[in-house]
């Protein structure tokens, strides 16, 4: 994971569910500045890590989404600004 970590350019995550190595790999993308992109349903955020829900970091982004399509269009629209932050 960590090599797929150093060779990725953007994080995206899952927080929907609570777990210790997305927690952990969110806090090392973040550490080496490359922009993290999580989402979670909205049926879950009150579930979702305190910690997550309270990052306010630069570069990181918290999706919130009820229905598939509408994550999709902003997943899309995150990628397209983390990638012009990058210059790729």
């Amino acid at each position: 994971d960590i090599r797929a970590l150093e060779e990725s350019d953007v994080l995206v995550a899952d927080v929907s569910y609570p777990s210790l190595g997305v927690g952990f790999e969110i806090a090392y993308a973040l550490i080496k500045g490359k922009p993290v992109i999580a989402y979670c349903r909205r049926d879950r955020l009150e579930k979702t890590s305190a910690l997550i829900r309270g990052i306010s970091w630069e570069g990181f982004e918290l999706l919130v989404y009820s229905e598939l399509r509408d994550l999709l269009t902003a997943l899309e629209e995150e990628l397209k600004r983390a990638t012009r932050r990058l210059g790729i």
